[in-house]
């Protein structure tokens, strides 16, 4: 997922979907217990 959202311009809903998620709210959780941050925040950071 990481590496989807700094490498493409894909919605980060649609990498959700990709990474096997129905929900983006817990695609987002899970994503920030494991970077720190959650997924939009890390696409502006990195």
């Amino acid at each position: 997922a990481s590496r989807l959202i700094l490498e493409n311009e894909v919605q980060l809903k649609e990498i959700s979907v990709h990474c096997g998620y129905s929900d983006y709210h817990l695609f987002a959780r899970v994503f920030r217990l494991h970077f720190g941050k959650p997924p939009s925040q890390f696409r502006e950071g990195g």
